[in-house]
């Protein structure tokens, strides 16, 4: 079955390689600024800036960033209160806003609105500028011409004209059109003409038309394009001739007739339709039909629903409404195509290597077959094709043409000769004895040699054309030390010396003419001079010599001496995986690494990076080597297909910046300024002088750096750069100073450019003799302060040291009443429980001496000491505890856990035995429900909680207890007691000392 299959493919005839050129679309959304998706209406004004009327308020993008527009409460001068719906330019630049409570005027000098009092609280969904200062305002009960230079509202029709007053009663407008003082009213299967100058309307029946004109649209060749959504029809009608031509055959895609929701013509008279069924069909000047349609996987393809083209701005993008706000693109500035390898009925996408032979016939190499395209045909070969043509491995790896025309081929298995003569495949394993293996690469040398690295073998050989034999470097004396080490790439440089990458084993170059072989291998040496990783996949020559290497580690650039240059993430490059490798004629250094294409300048310093946000289909390339063709397209391999792209096209100097000066920035206070003032005089006051000038480049293209270069003529000798979009300046001293700047898209000096003049004035008072005066003033204030403070901290510090006096007087005062509180009360309870035992228990009523004994004396001892070990006092509470367990029996339960570790930290003597008393003073203790006490540490602290089940009354309680105790650790330590109380507990934490 296969080989039937294989016969098909080389017999059929495709019409070209299955192409995608993305439209490049870039969105305008909330993540990107907009106050939110749903867009009414969007202009571009003198400036380039773009407005956008959302439903929520008034938008202006510069490329950057979005500035909104809200209504303020109360400000007569903000934007209205309402939804902006429809935006005009007139003759004089002005800009005009439609909203759904009147008409406004956006005033760019004070950067506010003015509200037209005669269109108050009406619902203005069209404008139009006419001439003559007027503007045609459509609303939501009126049609009305504006004259704003007068300010005077002038009537649409006369009053005794009845029949155009049918008219406009009697059809439901669509869409308008201004052609030569007339204006052209879409409706149902039929135009109304307005002329300016009669006042008068007439009906325009259209013969073909079945239904309602939703759009319209005037070309460069003053025809009237005429959509009708529901009955899928496009109309082109021509005012001079008053011919009508149905065109709705050009709405037909793959059999399917599309409507259209909007039209636009761009600058080179394109015309666009935007589509339903989320597609867009282009209209060359030839009428040439190309459609583009929603595309899942590509992220830069349109939006999932489009609803219709509003705008093609000054710089010809084309921008329309989706359902999250705007996308727009350019119609040529995708730099980039995806070109799949085979047949669009064959499933190969996967891209190694692409090769144009001397007859312009293009081979492409990959892991499911060779596909070989011959002008419209292309022809498929595989593993097993018909005999004569079968290939060793339908895993292609390279393809090259020899010096008599044969074509060599690369594959997983090994090597192949294709003769275009014969039309036949010569496998040459057999021919030359040659290893079995997968071959990474070969080469053509200019001495007639081709070289070939068999990755499996770990060995390379190359073919001399006059001895019709191969070699392998086993033979070579010098080459010979390559062997074991797997070739993935060979080149040729200017010299003719031939490089060698190796996986794993680093980059080799051999001088056939010196007899000469140098190695490098990283060896992970910092104080070594080396390529940047062993794992080296693509070599290129730029116009200075330079050999390029690209590696999974970095880029090397290893100059004529042999010195490098590396680059990797810590340039900024953002990806140490380098693949596929161009130079162009302008000695850019083209570079595809795990996330993008990166073009390197010729100064090896700045670069520029494309993503899909770019034009790329796919921005992932393979560990593989670019190649060109004789057109000056280069090849990176992708695992979705070929990105091709001429990269002598891309020259952003060639674009045109119009930039002013937005706003200044001083002590965190921005001030707005009109473009109008992009030469700009400021004065600032003296302690203004951190100030930052904020500059604005409308500019659409996201791959396309923006580049300020500044000079202050007052302090500097060069001119500055800088990619950001703000001029700062720091502690600037008084005096006038001038600011020039321009914006471009590449780092040189500017031939034209852009001031600012601005002063920072000075204070009348900064005068030497000022100076000298306050100076003075303020030494002998400064003396008598003095004089006066010293006298002031004495007297603090007797009055501080006879208080901290007191304080301590007063807490050992306080501590010997505490330790007092022992005695009367627990000498009582203790004596009538001792009464019991010895009648009941005599050997406990010892052991109850001997605990009491204990007590005392531990009191005894630590009266003379502020404090005592945490050891100490646990060891007294757990005597303690002993003595009232005699008492209490099973109805009292301490717990005690206390680190080891804390053990030498400090506590006030009895505090423990203070705190477990309290809680025997004021809780109920039975054998039912027992009392618990826990004591731990925990976050330098010791604490003692209880559960709660509180006695209706303690009559020996003063409740005077915790607060002496408190007092006393305000003496001793810097952290207070803190108690807690909740409904079932009671928790009271010691700061340990």
């Amino acid at each position: 079955m296969n080989w039937r299959i294989s016969i098909l493919l080389l017999l059929f005839s495709m019409h070209a390689h299955a192409q995608l050129k993305p439209l490049n679309i870039k969105k305008l959304d909330v993540k990107n600024g907009l106050n939110d998706g749903i867009v009414n209406a969007v202009i571009q004004d003198k400036f380039n800036l773009i407005w956008v009327a959302s439903q929520g308020a008034l938008n202006c993008f510069d490329g950057k960033v979005v500035n909104k527009y809200y209504h303020l409460q109360g400000d007569s001068q903000s934007a209205p209160n309402g939804s902006p719906v429809t935006l005009e330019i007139d003759q004089n630049q002005k800009l005009w806003i439609g909203y759904s409570t009147g008409l406004v005027e956006y005033d760019y000098d004070h950067d506010n609105f003015t509200r037209i009092k005669a269109f108050e609280n009406k619902f203005v969904y069209w404008l139009k500028a006419i001439g003559n200062n007027k503007l045609f305002v459509a609303t939501n009960d009126t049609v009305v011409l504006y004259n704003y230079a007068s300010h005077t509202v002038e009537p649409f029709i006369m009053n005794y004209d009845s029949t155009s007053a049918a008219l406009l009663a009697d059809n439901y407008l669509y869409g308008f059109v201004y052609f030569k003082n007339k204006i052209y009213f879409s409706s149902d299967e039929a135009l109304l003409v307005y002329d300016l100058y009669t006042k008068k309307i007439i009906k325009l029946p259209l013969a073909n038309c079945q239904g309602a004109i939703n759009r319209m649209m005037i070309d460069h060749d003053e025809n009237i394009w005429l959509s009708s959504y529901f009955t899928n029809q496009l109309l082109v009608y021509n005012p001079s001739t008053n011919h009508l031509e149905d065109r709705s055959n050009m709405l037909l895609l793959e059999g399917v007739q599309l409507a259209a929701i909007e039209m636009i013509e761009d600058n080179q008279k394109n015309k666009w339709i935007i589509c339903d069924k989320n597609a867009i069909i282009k209209i060359d000047t030839k009428l040439n039909i190309t459609s583009f349609e929603y595309q899942n996987q590509i992220p830069i393809s349109l939006s999932a629903s489009v609803n219709g083209a509003t705008l093609c701005s000054n710089n010809n993008y084309i921008w329309f409404n989706s359902i999250t706000g705007l996308d727009y693109f350019h119609p040529s500035s995708n730099l980039f195509e995806l070109i799949v390898p085979a047949p669009t009925n064959v499933d190969i996408k996967f891209a190694k290597q692409l090769f144009e032979d001397s007859k312009g016939n293009i081979w492409s190499a990959t892991p499911n077959g060779l596909c070989k395209k011959s002008g419209n045909k292309v022809l498929t070969f595989f593993d097993q094709s018909p005999n004569g043509t079968k290939l060793s491995a339908s895993n292609t790896n390279m393809v090259l043409e020899d010096h008599n025309g044969l074509i060599w081929i690369a594959s997983s298995k090994g090597l192949d000769q294709y003769n275009p003569y014969t039309n036949k495949i010569e496998n040459l394993n057999l021919k030359y004895n040659l290893p079995i293996g997968a071959y990474k690469a070969i080469l053509k040398a200019s001495n007639g040699k081709i070289w070939m690295a068999n990755y499996s073998n770990n060995c390379i050989y190359f073919f001399d054309s006059s001895l019709k034999r191969v070699t392998s470097i086993e033979e070579h004396p010098l080459l010979k030390k390559l062997l074991g080490k797997k070739p993935r790439c060979i080149f040729e440089d200017s010299k003719k010396r031939i490089w060698f990458g190796f996986e794993g084993d680093g980059l080799a170059v051999f001088n056939p003419s010196s007899n000469e072989l140098k190695h490098w291998i990283n060896k992970d040496d910092k104080y070594e001079v080396t390529i940047p990783g062993n794992n080296i996949i693509d070599i290129k020559e730029d116009t200075a010599g330079t050999i390029w290497v690209s590696s999974l580690n970095g880029l090397a650039g290893i100059r004529p001496d042999f010195s490098m240059n590396i680059l990797n993430h810590e340039d900024g490059l953002q990806s140490n995986y380098f693949g596929p490798l161009y130079i162009d004629l302008k000695n850019r250094l083209w570079v595809g690494t795990s996330n993008s294409l990166v073009m390197i300048h010729p100064d090896r310093k700045n670069f520029t990076r494309f993503t899909q946000n770019d034009g790329l289909a796919y921005a992932s390339f393979m560990e593989l080597g670019a190649s060109a063709d004789s057109n000056g397209f280069c090849y990176f391999p992708t695992p979705k297909g070929f990105i091709k792209f001429n990269p002598d096209l891309y020259d952003p100097s060639t674009s045109s910046l119009q930039y002013f000066l937005q706003s200044y920035t001083t002590n965190d206070t921005t001030v707005k300024l009109s473009p109008i003032y992009s030469n700009a005089k400021i004065s600032f006051d003296p302690d203004q002088n951190f100030i930052s000038f904020n500059i604005a480049a409308p500019c659409f293209d996201q791959s396309l750096p923006l580049i300020i270069a500044y000079h202050l003529n007052e302090c500097d000798d060069k001119w500055s750069y800088t990619s950001n979009t703000a001029i700062t300046f720091n502690n600037l001293s008084p005096g006038k100073y001038t600011l020039q700047y321009a914006v471009d898209h590449i780092k040189s000096k500017p031939t034209s450019f852009k001031t600012i003049e601005f002063e920072i004035k000075n204070f009348y008072y900064k005068t030497l003799w000022f100076k000298l005066l306050m100076t003075l003033v303020l030494m002998t204030i400064l003396f008598a302060f003095y004089r006066f403070r010293t006298n002031k901290l004495k007297e603090v510090a007797q009055l501080h040291e006879r208080a901290q006096l007191l304080e301590k007087e007063k807490s050992v005062v306080q501590y010997e009443n505490l330790v007092q509180q022992l005695n009367p009360h627990f000498l009582f309870n203790s004596l009538t429980s001792l009464s019991s035992l010895i009648t009941i228990d005599p050997k406990t009523a010892r052991q109850f001496v001997d605990q009491m004994s204990k007590i005392y004396r531990y009191i005894l001892k630590s009266s003379d000491n502020e404090t005592v070990t945490l050891k100490e006092e646990i060891t007294f509470a757990q005597t303690y505890v002993k003595l009232q367990q005699t008492r209490f029996s099973e109805g009292f339960i301490v717990n005690i856990h206390v680190d080891d570790t804390l053990m030498h930290r400090r506590i006030v003597p009895v505090t423990l035995q203070n705190l477990i008393e309290n809680a025997l003073k004021h809780n109920k203790i039975e054998r039912e429900s027992p009392l618990v006490v826990t004591i731990y540490t925990h976050s330098d602290c010791i604490i003692v909680e209880n559960n709660l089940q509180q006695k209706g009354a303690v009559e020996t309680s003063n409740k005077q207890g915790l607060k002496k105790m408190q007092s006393l650790y305000r003496y001793l330590s810097n952290r207070p007691i803190a108690i807690t109380q909740t409904n079932d507990k009671f928790e009271v934490h010691i700061p340990l000392i």
